[in-house]
């Protein structure tokens, strides 16, 4: 009996000891051995925002967003502060190499030996060892390229004076429509998660394109275009980045070409090697710390992923991207190009977020294209969430600094509808990424009919341009704020402009509009305001034609009922005609 009880007893423990045990087989491998890990933490080690100012976290640009799409949260938060460093140190002296280091995910992606990993797993401040998931860049085999010569022939007859061959892939989504308003992108900073840019320096399609920074995550440094070392790796790039900010006019033309771009490298296309999901969450970090607007990015990750774990919850680029959005990023993502399946989804991780607006691909006519992936999610969202054109689209040539060509996949639909909410980005700054959502969503060819292939169907920005019109973001005043003034709409103006403010006590409100010099040169008179509702000043008709293009200031002045204490706010506004 006793003898029983002891066999009985170590199979228990035996098995208790495979269950908790570590499994290399799990982790990807490096070419000489070493598996790929993250090493997520418990904690921070205590620290807290407080030891921390927000220009020692964040770049000057992300302090501004934040405080402009999320002025009622905190400044910086948990998710901001740095890897504890004694951490860090304890593991980097364990491991063969840190690859990347995630303050969102309060994590570290390490190379190490299965040994190294388990002594890791059993660490007090340790919360799990998961492996660093692996997949193919968006397959190459599945994206189109035709040369020009061989493409069929779609040029739209007119506008061609202007916009060439990309006449179709702007005109079926409205970006023509807002570009004769004026906005072009100005102002609003998109960063782009790719592999880089052959002909960065060189392509007459990027001549007069704004950089403000690069990362290249791949090889650690600052570098993201062509080199000895680094030769075409980055052919995906250079088109991706064409279609959303190439100014060739008569050739090429991309919706926000006069927009600020950060580009990050975290892939390498010249070959099927599996690439890891940590540099792509590196890159999504970077890109919202130095103060992206907005986030295209034309890549995913499925082999590693079933599509049971297209739940908007498991995948680590899933996470990061939508903690972006939480911060105030509008982040669009390919839908994928792996066709329909009909008993699941065909979703490629970032694009099964919850907050990710996924794009699928259509042709000229807004009919589907065979490869784009489908939804739902895991969890039964609808996804995609939009479509834009994605079957031969016209971009930049990947080897040629003066040739173009046609190009296909859910790779071109996505930097075409990001380039398109920039330019709504512009005229309505203010826009937070939810109501950027509804705009798009409400807005699209079959908003009253969403489904697993398109979503809410083609986009259609002259339609969301109104409806963002008619459709205020508001804030109450901050506590202890007597006025809160809000970004003019639309901004550029041209035919109507509304200012809106709001008074936490009734007062007498007077706004006044000065230029560029400091001269008043309008008034709209002092009228009573009640107290906690949105109230506007309209300028528009004669008044609004006589003011010369250019920039002006708008000034706010309110005093309130009883108190007559005096508060005054004020804004800037561009007129174009």
């Amino acid at each position: 009996m006793l003898q029983r009880m002891i066999l009985f007893l170590f199979l228990f423990l035996f098995c208790l000891s495979v269950q908790a045990g570590f499994h290399a087989a799990q982790f990807p491998q490096t070419a000489d051995g070493n598996l790929l890990a993250w090493v997520v933490f418990k904690d921070k080690g205590g620290q807290n925002t407080a030891l921390y100012k927000p220009g020692e976290l964040l770049r000057q640009r992300a302090i501004d967003r934040r405080l402009l799409r999320r002025p009622n949260r905190p400044l910086v938060d948990y998710s901001d502060l740095p890897v504890y460093p004694p951490y860090l140190d304890e593991v980097r002296s364990r491991v063969q190499k840190i690859r990347v280091v995630s303050r969102w995910l309060n994590a570290v992606s390490v190379e190490a030996t299965a040994q190294s990993l388990e002594d890791l797993q059993a660490l007090d401040f340790v919360l799990k060892v998961d492996p660093v998931r692996q997949a193919k860049p968006i397959d190459k085999e599945k994206i189109e390229v035709r040369p020009e010569t061989l493409a069929p022939k779609i040029q739209a007859e007119i506008d061609t004076l202007f916009y060439g061959y990309s006449f179709n892939q702007l005109d079926l989504i409205g970006v023509p429509f807002l570009h004769e308003k004026g906005l072009h992108g100005e102002g609003v900073v998109i960063g782009m998660l790719d592999d880089g840019v052959n002909l960065l320096n060189y392509h007459v399609a990027f001549d007069s394109l704004n950089v403000l920074a690069t990362r290249d995550f791949i090889h650690g440094d600052d570098d993201v275009t062509d080199s000895e070392f680094k030769a075409f790796e980055g052919w995906h790039g250079t088109m991706t980045l064409s279609t959303i900010a190439g100014y060739v006019p008569t050739r090429l033309i991309g919706p926000a070409y006069r927009a600020q771009f950060l580009l990050a490298k975290t892939e390498v296309d010249q070959s099927e090697t599996p690439v890891e999901e940590d540099y792509w969450v590196a890159g999504i970090e970077w890109l919202e710390q130095n103060g992206a607007d907005i986030v295209s990015s034309s890549l995913g990750y499925i082999d590693w992923y079933s599509p049971a774990d297209m739940d908007g919850e498991t995948a680590k680029t899933t996470i990061a991207a939508d903690l972006a959005v939480e911060k105030g990023v509008i982040v669009f993502n390919s839908a994928g190009n792996e066709g329909d399946n009909p008993d699941v989804n065909t979703l490629i991780a970032p694009a099964d977020g919850k907050k990710v607006l996924a794009i699928a691909a259509v042709d000229r006519f807004g009919l589907r294209a065979s490869f784009s992936s489908v939804g739902p999610t895991a969890d039964g969202r609808i996804k995609p969430d939009l479509a834009a054109m994605g079957l031969y689209v016209y971009v930049a040539s990947k080897s040629h600094a003066d040739q173009f060509v046609y190009a296909s996949g859910t790779s071109f639909s996505c930097p075409l509808a990001a380039g398109g909410a920039a330019l709504l980005l512009q005229a309505y700054p203010q826009t937070t990424p939810e109501l950027m959502a509804r705009a798009l969503k409400e807005t699209a060819s079959q908003a009253a009919f969403p489904d697993k292939f398109l979503g809410w169907g083609v986009i259609n920005l002259e339609k969301a341009y109104y409806f963002l019109d008619t459709t205020s973001v508001v804030y109450p005043p901050m506590q202890g704020e007597h006025l809160a003034v809000y970004p003019a709409r639309p901004n550029p103006a041209s035919e109507i402009v509304k200012i809106p403010f709001q008074v936490t006590y009734p007062s007498f409100v007077e706004v006044r509009l000065f230029d560029i010099r400091g001269r008043k040169v309008l008034s709209f008179g002092t009228k009573f305001r009640g107290a906690n509702r949105i109230h506007y000043e309209t300028l528009q008709g004669d008044d609004l034609k006589n003011l010369a293009s250019g920039v002006y200031v708008y000034l706010v002045l309110s005093r309130e009922l009883g108190t007559g204490a005096i508060f005054r706010k004020s804004g800037k506004l561009v007129v174009l005609h």
